[in-house]
This record gives C-alpha cells, structure tokens and sequence, in this order.
C-alpha cells in the first residue's frame, strides 16, 4: 500500500490500483513508477549539473570544446527525463567520448603522468589549474562522469524497450 497524504487527509492505494495508474491530487502513479521517477530525477539533476558545468568552461583554456560535451550530454538528460531515450546516439557518444579519455590518460601531461610524476597531487585544491596534469585529470574525470551517466541512460532505454 502507498500513503499520499493530501489537504483531505491521507489516501491510501492498494498495488493494484498503482499497477493500473491512479491520479490523485495533481499526482500520477503509473506501472513501475518508482524507476521512472527515479530516472527522470536522475536525468533532470545531471541535466542540470551539466549546464552548470558547461557554464563553468568560461575559464577553461580550452572552452570551444568543453561547453558543446556538456551541453550535449545535458541535451541528451533532458530528453531522458522526457522519457525520450537515443540508444544510437549514447553508444556513438560513449565511443567518441571513451576514445578522448584514452587519450587523457596516456597524453603527455595527463592521468598517468599525474599519478606517475606528480604523485597524484590533489587536483582540486583550488578552482585554477595551474598545472597542465591538472587540467588533463580533470578533463579525464569528467569524460568518467559523461559516460557513466551515458551508460546508466543506454542500459535504462535498453531494458525499457
């Protein structure tokens, strides 16, 4: 059973009344809600963080290219959360993007040289990276959370279907 409570007291639904849908003071209660609700705050919240990210980039050395993975990737949340899933399009962004964390790792400056050379240095002391390995670890962590979330939306829409 299931609890809403509401400005007319509190109204209880049985799991069959859940499993058929039920509207109820501006809530709607559809088969397998919780998963849905659960993706669609999943996408809105990264959507959101995305933005935020891309916004970010004004400082960024390299902007031009960042703000547009953000953006996309927040693109993509957004119509996640509309229950609207690009199984084509995530897979080709977690290649493109999978490829450029790769190269993040063995760069000159990047993740390996971070943990190798710079004994893995904290990279988030201050907001500034002043040192190019920084920079390139960042960007790697980055490209790690734009595919997770990828992924969890492709593994999501592959189940729906």
């Amino acid at each position: 059973r299931l609890l809403i409570p509401s400005g007319e007291g509190p109204k209880y639904f049985d799991n069959k009344e859940i499993t058929k849908g039920v509207g109820y003071n501006g809530v709607l209660l559809i088969s397998n809600g919780y998963k849905l609700t659960t993706m669609k705050i999943f996408n809105i919240a990264f959507c959101v963080i995305f933005i935020v990210f891309a916004a970010l980039q004004y400082n960024d050395p390299d902007p031009y290219l960042w703000v547009p993975i953000y953006l996309w990737v927040a693109f993509l949340c957004m119509q996640a959360a509309k229950n609207k899933f690009f199984p084509k399009a995530y897979i080709i962004t977690i290649i493109v993007f999978s490829i450029y964390a790769i190269y993040k790792v063995v760069d000159q400056n990047g993740l390996l040289d971070w943990i190798n050379e710079h004994h893995a240095e904290n990279i988030a002391e201050t907001m500034k990276a002043e040192k190019p390995w920084i920079e390139e670890s960042r960007e790697f962590f980055g490209l790690l959370i734009l595919i997770g979330v990828l992924i969890i939306d492709l593994v999501y829409a592959k189940r729906k279907k």
